[in-house]
């Protein structure tokens, strides 16, 4: 499996058999994540270098679910399997998102060009360490799926917070796909005059596809926490730790994101009246201003069914590959 995606991405890695020894067995597993992710990020890194924090970053998570998937005997309805294809739909929906507006907005396209500083081969040492880092995101899953495979088990009350996890992970995933579409709807490539969106989630926030990015890794890291206090080795010690640098580097990236996007639309749209007023009615991240309450609830609650569909209709889907 491992070999099969490398190929189709145009990436090389250890063969499938060295990567899910490492995975399902390896002190770590760090080193078959790693593998998959640079054998992703690498190649379309070389191509454009702006794809290393978009579409190779989508598709390198889809193709790490992927492979936990193929490795793993996980069972039907638990929170890996949950979480594992939780990841395999965020990197697809995402990458093809990516990908669309790419190539149906020409701001876009023309700021993925303004990228093309470096040359291409002095590229390869920066892409490695972003698949590093990406593989750190990841690896709560690859500990909940250890925990969890046929043969293995979680307790109780180990299981209900690996579940509020995969479901905070799917609810993520459902608000930065529905914010990402409603966004993209509304702009139609304009960025001369403001045209919101302004409701839902935008109703409340001005910038929720990275709010519901943050939930997706956050959702992760909680589902995975069982799976490493279970663990106890220092292996499992020093994985939390890079699960937290990875869960630390995503929020980050998404503040910076937050605070140049907050600059780009002052500088756009500063003084115009719709937007003046949309912003004084909205929180820049994370909704917290109590006159949306109602908005706000009537957004997680739509979501939240949302996800909760989402995650059965895959589980069927899987379900009945299998059969």
């Amino acid at each position: 499996m491992g070999s099969l995606i490398g190929g189709l991405r145009g990436g090389a890695f250890l063969g499938s058999v060295a990567i899910a020894n490492s995975l399902s067995s390896g002190p770590t597993g760090i080193l078959g994540l790693a593998t998959v992710a640079c054998s992703i990020v690498t190649p379309l890194t070389i191509y454009k270098q702006a794809y290393s924090f978009s579409t190779a970053y989508a598709l390198c998570v889809a193709a790490m679910g992927w492979t936990l998937l193929g490795t793993f005997d996980l069972p039907t309805n638990g929170p890996a399997l949950g979480l594992v294809v939780c990841l395999i739909a965020y990197g697809l929906r995402l990458g093809t998102f990516l990908w669309v507006r790419e190539w149906t907005v020409a701001s876009k396209r023309k700021t993925i060009e303004t990228f093309e500083k470096t040359p291409r081969l002095q590229r390869i040492p920066f892409a490695l360490s972003i698949g590093l880092f990406y593989s750190f995101m990841v690896l709560p899953a690859l500990y909940l799926c250890r925990a969890t495979a046929t043969g293995g088990g979680l307790s109780s009350t180990a299981l209900q917070i690996a579940e509020a996890g995969t479901f905070l992970a799917w609810f993520g995933t459902i608000v930065e796909g529905w914010t990402d579409a409603q966004k993209f709807l509304a702009k139609r490539g304009n960025d001369e005059t403001f045209q919101g969106p302004f409701s839902w989630w935008f109703g409340v926030s001005r910038h929720p596809n990275f709010f519901g990015e943050i939930m997706v890794w956050l959702g992760v890291l909680v589902a995975g926490l069982p799976a490493f206090w279970q663990a106890g080795s220092a292996g499992a010690l020093a994985s939390l730790v890079c699960s937290l640098m990875g869960i630390s580097g995503i929020v980050w990236i998404m503040l910076q994101a937050t605070k140049r996007l907050e600059g780009k639309q002052e500088t756009n749209y500063g003084g115009q009246d719709s937007f003046e007023e949309w912003k004084s009615t909205t929180s820049k991240l994370v909704p917290t201003k109590a006159a949306n309450r109602k908005e706000l609830v009537f957004s997680c609650s739509v979501s939240a069914v949302l996800a909760i569909l989402a995650r059965k209709a895959a589980s069927w889907a899987l379900s009945a590959a299998a059969t």
